[in-house]
Parts: C-alpha cells; structure tokens; sequence
C-alpha cells in the first residue's frame, strides 16, 4: 500500500486521484505549493500523505532536478520547532533539506 501511494504521487491529479481510490481505497487529492506536491488521501479510518521527491531524470525538467536540486540538498537534522516535536516524539533522524525546507514554509 505505502510503496504504491509513492508511486502515485508522480501521476497527474486526475490519475493520481483514480489510482489512490482503486488501488487504495482512499479519496485523494494532489496539493501543489511552489515546488512542493503531495497527494492527501483520506478514508474514514486513514490519512496519508504521499510527497512527491525528485523527478525521474529521464526528461530535461528531470535532469534539471537531479543535478540542480538533489546536488544542493544535504541530509540534515531539522532546525527551530519541528527539531523540539521531533525530539518530542523521540525522532533522531536527517531529513532531506527540501522536504524540511517544503514542511516548515
């Protein structure tokens, strides 16, 4: 199911939303803020949320992201309020910059 929904964050809102509510049982819908997109599927007993990572690089656009975004964004630990709730919940772990950068803005 986890490893499906990760492939269904890359399909277009109207596939994406299709294959969430075939495959998953879930009612999706694909957010998109700057360069960030993920998908919010629901049913009454989940919620997920299925992040969209670097592109293939298998087109220009692709490429561009592999060389210009992944080749500036190191694993970190998170910063300010989200480090305290993770060291709340007892998460130590690094994090891509994009996505702590993508969930903090």
């Amino acid at each position: 199911g986890l490893a499906a929904a990760c492939q269904f964050a890359y399909y277009p809102a109207d596939q994406g939303e299709a294959a969430f509510r075939d495959e998953l049982g879930l009612a999706a819908k694909l957010i998109s803020v700057g360069n960030t997109q993920a998908y919010l599927a629901t049913n009454d007993d989940h919620v997920l949320v299925a992040f969209r990572g670097s592109e293939s690089p298998t087109s220009i656009d692709g490429l561009k992201d592999w060389l210009l975004t992944n080749a500036g964004n190191l694993l970190i630990h998170p910063q300010g309020e989200l480090a305290t709730e993770f060291a709340a919940a007892g998460v130590d772990a690094k994090f891509h910059q994009g996505f702590v950068s993508a969930i903090t803005a």
